[in-house]
């Protein structure tokens, strides 16, 4: 998928390709949930049409295989709303994203 995501589809067809694939469908969706944000320009396009950004991250996690691929920089951490820690099971992560999405009740 990196490659098809990175290789083929930002460096041969255009940077934006999904940027623009995902704008096209808030028109369709106003609320989204996506779940994996790569590039800058992804956050940016979040950012602009009102969306936020959370980061789930796990200190020392057994599966976690960084191939130093350019898509798993991550994206700057100005662009992060909140983070979201997982260091437990799957309970406890739906608790702490439970909690945070409460506070976003009431957003338009």
């Amino acid at each position: 998928m990196r490659s098809f995501g990175t290789e083929w589809g930002r460096k041969l067809i255009h940077p934006d390709i999904w940027v623009k694939r995902v704008e096209n469908l808030i028109g369709h969706y106003p609320k989204l949930v996506l779940s994996d944000v790569r590039f800058d320009n992804e956050a940016q396009m979040i950012k602009r049409n009102g969306g936020v950004i959370w980061h789930i991250e796990r200190k020392n996690n057994p599966f976690a295989v960084n191939t130093g691929h350019e898509s798993e920089r991550g994206i700057d951490d100005r662009y992060i709303d909140q983070i979201i820690c997982n260091d437990r099971d799957m309970d406890q992560l739906r608790v702490e994203v439970a909690g945070v999405m409460a506070g976003l009740t009431g957003r338009g």
